[in-house]
C-alpha cells in the first residue's frame, strides 16, 4: 500500500481513467452534506488567493494554504490500447465524480465568460482526448458501469446544453455552475483575478490522500475505514463489498456476474429505503441482512455488528460463495415479498404477513426463514404450512389483546428455530414444535394466553386502537358467508364507539339500578372495550358523531352492510347499555378464540420454561 498526499491537479493529470465498477456505491452525495460544503473550502482559499494572484506574490502551483479532500483507493488493472492506465476505484468514486463535475461546471462557467485561459487548463484535466478531437465519452477521465450515474457523460460534454440534465448528475452539476456564477457577482475585484485564483483554488488548493494497493491487498477492509466527509457506510455496504472481494479472490467466479446474480437488487430504492422508528431506523437492506444472519447462526446480532459477524460466517463456511449467494438471493425474494402488504390474503401466509406488518412485528424473520427454506426443501404439505402460521399468528394477537409486550419476541422466535434445528425433523412435525414450544412458556412475558385471559381481556380492558381495528377486521371477516365468494372486508373503513364518550343523561338513560356515580364510572370503562366498537364507513362514521342509540340504529340499518352491523341490529333492542356492550364483548371473545383457537394441551416432548 502506497499512501500519496496529491492536489486535484495531481490526481486527474496524465493519461489515465478510473473506472468505477457497477457494483460500487450508488451516487449518494448531495447539497447539504457534501457540495456545499466542498465548495466553501474552494471559495476560503480563492479568497485567500486574490490578494496573491494580484500582487503576483505566490507560484502558480503553490497557493498558501490547502484544504484535505477525503481519501480515494485505487488498484491498477491495466492499461488501454492507448496506454492509459486504468486504476479501478475501490473507494472515492463520489469524490472523483463530484470533482470532475465541478471542474465543468467551472471551465463551462469561466468559458461564458470568455475566459478560455483560464477554463483550458481545468478542462485538460477532464479528458485524455487529444486536443485537436472533438469531444468524445470514450476519452473521458472516469467511466462508471452503473445507470446511477446517468447523465454524467452530458455534463462533462462542453458542447451539450447541461442545464435540463436529469437526476443526481444533473443536479450536482447545476449546482457548482450557478455557485460559479455567484462566485463572480459576490466577490470584489477583476475577473481575470477571481477566475484565476478560483482555478487555482480547485486544481492546488485541494488534498486528496491517494492510496494505492498492491493486487494481494484486502480492499474492503481499506473500503470499510475511509469515508472522510462521505455519507456514512451501511452494514449492507460493507457486506457487499466484502463479498465483491471473496468473489474476485475465488478463480471460478467472475466479480461482475456474482453482482448482476446476487447483490445488483439491494440497490434499488425500496431496499434502500429506511425503515424504522427514531434511533432504530436503519436502509431495509440492512434490516434484512441482520435477520437473514440470525436465522443462519440461531443467535442474536446488534445493529452494528451485523458486517463483522457476516463476515465471520461467511470466512468460517466451507461452501462455495455463490452457494453462500443463492440462498441469500432466494430469502431476500422471500422476504422483498411478504414485506408488502397485498389484498387480498389468498392463503394462512399471506394473511399473517399481512397482519404481521399491520402490528409492526419484524422481530420473528430469522424464524420464518429457516420455516420457509425447510417447507421448500421438503415439499411441506399446505395444512402444515398453514397450521404453522396459524400457531405463530394466534400467539401473536392473543397477546396483544390480552395486553402482553412484545419485547420478548426476538428471544423467542430464536428458541424455536433452534428447537427445529437441534435435529432434522420431518416436515409433517415443524407445526408441532412450534406449538409445544409457545405453550411451554408461563411468565406473562412470553406465554400464550388461554381463552379465559382473552374473554377478560375483550369484556374488561381498552385494547391499543391498531389492535382494535385488526380484530373488528377479523371478526368480519369469519362473518362472510361461503357464498359470498371472494368478497373482501372494505377499504376505508373506521372504528366507531357505539355508546359516545359523549353521553348525556337525556339520550344515553342509565336503565340498571345503580346511582349515578357509579354507572358514570362502569359506562366510561365500558365505551372504551371491543363490545362498544363497530366497524363504520368513513362518512357514516361523520353523521353518527355523539347522537342517540335510536338515531345510530336507523343510520346503520339504512346505510351499512355489513354482516357485523347487520348481527349487531339483530341482536340489539331500542336501547344500548353497559349490558349490552358486555353481552357483546363475550361473543367477540368467543369468535376471536375461534378466529385465534389456542392448543389447550402441548404434545410434551419439553419441560416447561419460563
Amino acid at each position: 500500500m502506497e499512501p500519496m498526499n496529491r492536489t486535484v491537479s495531481d490526481v486527474f493529470n496524465g493519461s489515465l481513467i478510473y473506472v468505477v465498477p457497477r457494483y460500487q456505491r450508488l451516487y449518494v452525495w448531495t447539497e447539504e452534506d457534501q457540495w456545499a460544503p466542498l465548495w466553501e473550502d474552494v471559495t476560503e482559499i480563492a479568497k485567500n488567493l486574490c490578494s496573491q494572484v494580484k500582487k503576483q506574490e505566490s507560484n502558480e502551483n503553490e497557493p498558501t494554504e490547502s484544504h484535505f479532500f477525503g481519501t480515494l483507493v485505487l488498484k491498477l488493472s491495466g492499461y488501454t490500447p492507448d496506454e492509459a492506465k486504468k486504476w479501478r476505484v475501490i473507494d472515492g468514486q463520489q469524490r472523483l465524480t463530484t470533482l470532475q463535475l465541478m471542474m465543468s461546471a467551472v471551465s463551462d462557467e469561466l468559458g461564458e465568460r470568455e475566459l478560455a485561459n483560464q477554463a483550458g487548463p481545468i478542462v485538460r484535466l477532464t479528458s485524455n482526448e487529444p486536443q485537436t478531437n472533438a469531444f468524445s465519452p470514450e476519452y473521458l477521465k472516469i467511466t462508471h458501469g452503473s445507470e446511477h450515474y446517468d447523465g454524467f457523460i452530458e455534463a462533462m460534454n462542453p458542447a451539450a446544453d447541461k442545464m435540463d440534465i436529469k437526476g443526481p448528475m444533473g443536479d450536482c452539476y447545476r449546482y457548482f455552475r450557478e455557485s460559479a456564477n455567484q462566485w463572480f457577482f459576490v466577490q470584489n475585484g477583476s475577473v481575470e483575478v477571481l477566475a484565476i485564483a478560483l482555478r487555482r483554488a480547485i486544481l492546488h488548493g485541494l488534498r486528496v490522500v491517494a492510496i494505492y494497493l498492491d493486487p494481494h491487498e484486502e480492499e474492503h477492509k481499506i473500503f470499510e475505514t475511509l469515508n472522510a466527509r462521505g455519507a456514512p457506510l451501511t452494514e449492507w455496504d460493507k457486506i457487499k463489498n466484502f463479498m465483491l472481494f471473496k468473489a474476485d479472490a475465488e478463480p471460478d467466479v467472475d466479480q461482475d456476474s456474482f453482482f448482476d446474480r446476487y447483490l445488483d437488487t439491494f440497490d434499488q430504492m425500496w431496499w434502500r429505503k429506511e425503515v424504522g422508528r427514531g434511533a432504530q431506523k436503519r436502509p431495509r437492506s440492512d434490516v434484512f441482512a441482520d435477520y437473514w444472519l440470525e436465522s443462519k447462526t440461531i443467535e442474536m446480532v446488534g445493529v452494528r455488528r451485523v458486517f463483522r459477524e457476516f463476515q465471520n460466517f461467511v470466512n468460517w463456511r466451507s461452501e462455495r460463495l455463490v452457494d453462500v449467494g443463492e440462498e441469500f438471493i432466494s430469502d431476500a425474494g422471500y422476504f422483498e415479498k411478504y414485506e408488502q402488504r397485498i389484498q387480498p390474503a389468498t392463503t394462512v401466509e399471506r394473511r399473517f404477513h399481512n397482519r404481521r406488518l399491520r402490528l409492526d412485528v419484524g422481530a420473528w424473520w430469522p424464524l420464518i426463514f429457516e420455516l420457509n427454506r425447510r417447507f421448500k426443501e421438503s415439499g411441506c404439505p399446505d395444512d402444515v404450512r398453514a397450521e404453522s402460521f396459524n400457531h405463530l399468528e394466534s400467539f401473536l394477537i392473543r397477546r396483544l389483546v390480552v395486553g402482553h409486550q412484545a419485547r420478548s419476541y426476538d428471544r423467542i422466535g430464536l428458541e424455536i428455530l433452534r428447537s427445529i434445528s437441534e435435529e432434522d425433523h420431518n416436515h409433517d412435525v415443524l407445526a408441532n414444535i412450534i406449538r409445544d414450544r409457545l405453550m411451554l412458556y408461563t411468565q406473562a412475558n412470553s406465554r400464550w394466553p388461554h381463552d379465559v385471559d382473552v374473554h377478560h381481556a375483550v369484556v374488561t380492558r381498552k385494547i391499543p386502537r391498531h389492535v382494535q381495528r385488526l380484530v373488528l377486521e377479523a371478526i368480519e371477516e369469519s362473518l362472510i358467508s361461503q357464498d359470498a365468494g371472494q368478497q373482501m372486508v372494505p377499504d376505508g373503513l373506521e372504528v366507531e364507539h357505539l355508546m359516545p364518550f359523549g353521553w348525556r343523561d337525556e339520550e344515553w338513560p342509565n336503565l340498571l339500578d345503580e346511582d349515578d356515580d357509579e354507572v358514570g364510572a362502569r359506562r366510561d370503562a365500558m365505551i372504551q372495550t371491543l363490545g362498544n366498537l363497530t366497524l363504520i364507513r368513513g362518512g357514516l362514521n361523520k353523521r353518527m358523531s355523539n347522537r342517540s342509540w335510536h338515531f345510530k340504529r336507523k343510520l346503520i340499518g339504512h346505510s351499512d352492510n355489513l354482516f357485523m352491523n347487520n348481527r349487531l341490529l339483530r341482536e340489539s333492542t331500542d336501547s344500548w347499555d353497559e349490558n349490552h356492550i358486555e353481552q357483546r364483548g363475550k361473543w367477540m371473545a368467543n369468535v376471536v378464540c375461534q378466529i385465534w383457537p389456542h392448543p389447550e394441551t402441548p404434545s410434551g416432548r419439553s419441560p416447561q420454561v419460563g
